[in-house]
């Protein structure tokens, strides 16, 4: 309520809020690229490589269980499956400076 279009006091405009809110994922997409160099991820290759193959097997699995759970076809657990799989990677990517 604090950030959204409609905070106590002020009427923002309804449709420049979801624009703003894809801004601010591009943003954060871009900040979290800017602080990955490949010196450091070649470093780190002998746990991030496997770390990766885990999280992708993880994620995927997660999201094909659960939507075979909801009721939804195979094709769609993939893709919700993958979906999870980028939102938990940028979530989890460390701050590498």
């Amino acid at each position: 309520m604090a950030v959204g279009p409609f905070p106590p006091g002020f009427v923002a405009g309804v449709k420049l809020a979801p624009v703003l809110a894809e801004i601010g994922v591009i943003l954060l997409m871009f900040g979290v690229g800017m602080h990955c160099s490949a010196r450091d991820l070649l470093a780190a290759r002998s746990v991030a490589v496997p770390g990766a193959v885990a999280q992708i097997a993880m994620a995927t699995l997660l999201g094909i269980g659960t939507a075979l759970f909801w009721g939804c076809s195979l094709e769609a657990g993939i893709v919700f499956g993958l979906a999870l799989l980028v939102a938990s990677m940028v979530e989890n990517s460390p701050k590498i400076a």
